[in-house]
């Protein structure tokens, strides 16, 4: 990985030099094309970003989204078969949240929804389906926005909720059925 990154930064400097010395911008303004030496250093700091960049795992964050606490609970929905699996056919409850890798707000509701799994998946089934990837289903449970989260009692819809939802609301599904503080 590193002979990728003295790579990347060693090609983008020269790069930047080359642009550099045509000195098209001799007000010094710009900092590629001002002189050789600017252009070397400002290639070589792209040429870091865009190596690290597709390094092997590229620019990772600290969490990636299965290592949250209670991501071991949560099943994700990767076919309609899943999902007939899991929520369809089952006689009891499953909480499922339809998400996109693109939300914002799907990211950090995640975190929440699995708090929750963790707590309560002895009392019932959690999943996430992505949206995007299982448009039909999507559409078939008339999701318009993510994150969408929908409680099944044996197959059928009994509550809806749009946007994002306290860890209190989502616990709530589950105390009213149990001995819960």
């Amino acid at each position: 990985m590193w002979v990728k990154i003295l790579i990347g930064v060693a090609v983008g400097a020269l790069l930047g030099g080359l642009l550099g010395s045509t000195r098209t911008c001799a007000d010094g303004g710009c900092p590629l094309t001002s002189n050789w030496r600017r252009g070397s250093l400002w290639g070589a700091g792209m040429g870091l970003l865009v190596a690290l960049a597709l390094a092997p795992g590229g620019i990772r964050r600290k969490e990636s989204p299965a290592d949250g606490p209670g991501s071991d609970a949560v099943s994700r929905v990767g076919s309609a078969e899943d999902f007939e699996r899991l929520v369809t056919r089952r006689d009891g409850k499953a909480l499922i949240y339809f998400y996109t890798d693109s939300c914002a707000a799907c990211a950090q509701y995640r975190p929440v929804f699995e708090r929750v799994a963790a707590r309560f998946a002895d009392r019932a089934a959690f999943a996430k389906i992505d949206a995007a990837g299982l448009a039909e289903l999507a559409r078939r449970y008339m999701v318009e926005y993510v994150p969408t989260t929908i409680l099944f009692d044996r197959g059928r819809e009994v509550e809806r909720f749009v946007g994002l939802v306290s860890e209190e609301k989502l616990a709530g599904l589950f105390r009213a059925d149990a001995r819960e503080p």
